[in-house]
């Protein structure tokens, strides 16, 4: 296997791993997003009797907007856990130079 191909594998198998968490990362938006609405709107229920439903959506996106920066850093560390392993893998399976791979692959390639 040429360096070229180890590298393109590489990368296919860290798509292939950080995609389902991608797609959690959405839910839990979605999710963050829904709860801090209810959340505003109970608390504005609560303090004023009516509820302000455009200032609860606002708070309820606030909050939602810092779940993706949340998930991309696990994500980034869950590739940094498993490129090693794959590193080695493919070193020593496939003959590949692991000084490309490693100066080749970034966790913001995939």
């Amino acid at each position: 296997m040429t360096d070229l191909e180890a590298i393109e594998h590489l990368q296919e198998r860290a798509r292939a791993f950080a995609r389902p968490l991608h797609i959690a990362s959405g839910f839990a938006t979605l999710g963050v997003g829904i709860v801090g609405a209810g959340v505003m709107v109970l608390l504005q229920w609560a303090a004023a009797g009516v509820a302000e439903i455009k200032i609860s959506v606002l708070g309820g996106c606030a909050g939602a907007s810092v779940v993706p920066f949340g998930f991309n850093r696990f994500i980034k560390l869950m590739l940094q856990r498993r490129r090693t392993e794959w590193i080695n893998e493919m070193v020593h399976g496939e003959g590949a130079s692991r000084e490309a791979l490693e100066a080749s692959f970034s966790f913001d390639s995939w």
